[in-house]
């Protein structure tokens, strides 16, 4: 998961990506801590029903798939979804550098 914002974009708006930014965390914060409305979200959103599916997903979500509870970009991480691009709907993302991609400014705003 991840919050894609033009670098153009971020010094207008950053009290607005800042906000954003700490309620994508909450929620992670949520989905972690209180699993009985994890599931709950997942049910009204997708509308499933099956309760050993909802437990499947959200242990998947959980313990596979993972969200980043403290919200840091990695090099690697970046690469990862390059590569994914590259060889999907993007061709040319083979070749871009991670540091091309990412800009913390947001998230150094959360931590100060």
């Amino acid at each position: 998961m991840g919050i894609v914002v033009r670098k153009s974009d971020i010094d207008a708006k950053l009290d607005v990506w800042v906000r954003l930014v700490r309620a994508t965390r909450e929620g992670i914060r949520r989905w972690y801590g209180d699993p009985k409305l994890a599931r709950d979200v997942l049910a009204k959103y997708t509308k499933e029903r099956d309760p050993e599916r909802l437990q499947k997903t959200h242990e998947f979500f959980t313990k596979q798939a993972g969200f980043n509870e403290d919200l840091t970009v990695t090099e690697p991480g970046i690469q990862q979804i390059l590569s994914f691009l590259g060889s999907t709907v993007l061709p040319a993302a083979k070749t871009a550098s991670p540091k091309q991609i990412y800009d913390t400014r947001i998230l150094d705003k959360i931590r100060q």
